[in-house]
């Protein structure tokens, strides 16, 4: 049975979290009027079904979790068109590391 007490602490843990991340919660009505992406559905089933394909077990060839990790953040950029704006920065802290 749920208690009153756990009720208002799960309540409090939903307020901490949209205040922590507000900046990251996606407004679908604006994105809708504005022409905008709201669902990010297409590139989630793609990912999954890259993971998938490179993660299975029969496979001779295997990525590791960062492996993967890495192809998908190279994929993402170039998906999303912002690959040479990523790719000038990634230099520039190789450079200054």
């Amino acid at each position: 049975m749920i208690t009153k007490a756990d009720e208002c602490k799960k309540i409090k843990a939903l307020k901490t979290y949209i205040t922590r991340n507000q900046s990251n919660i996606i407004n679908y009505a604006e994105q809708k009027n504005n022409n905008l992406p709201f669902t990010s559905s297409i590139i989630e089933s793609s990912v999954d079904t890259l993971i998938n394909q490179r993660q299975n077990q029969t496979k001779k060839m295997q990525w590791s979790r960062e492996g993967a990790h890495n192809i998908l953040q190279i994929r993402a950029s170039r998906a999303s068109n912002t690959w040479d704006k990523d790719w000038q920065e990634s230099l520039k802290i190789l450079l200054t590391a």
